[in-house]
């Protein structure tokens, strides 16, 4: 199983079974509400979703600028770009 596939189920598993990622836990921290409460149902999936979410797009926007990169420096890339 590639690792993108299998960060969300590792990060769930920590949150089970440690009650927070790897880093809250190994830090001391702790998430909680505005009003001191523990995190509901759906505070878990989207803190899920960032936490994934976060690091896929941040690893496609750099694959994205290295190639605009290389392209540009081999002269491949015309200055009149258009997406």
């Amino acid at each position: 199983m590639p690792l993108v596939q299998s960060g969300p189920i590792i990060i769930l598993y920590y949150k089970h079974v440690l009650g927070g990622t790897f880093s809250e836990y190994f830090y001391g921290m702790k998430r909680i509400t505005a009003a001191g409460a523990k995190l509901s149902g759906n505070h878990t999936i989207f803190n899920l979703i960032i936490v994934v979410g976060h690091s896929y797009i941040r690893r496609k926007l750099e694959r994205l600028y290295d190639d605009l990169s290389v392209k540009s420096a081999d002269g491949l890339l015309s200055t009149n770009v258009s997406f």
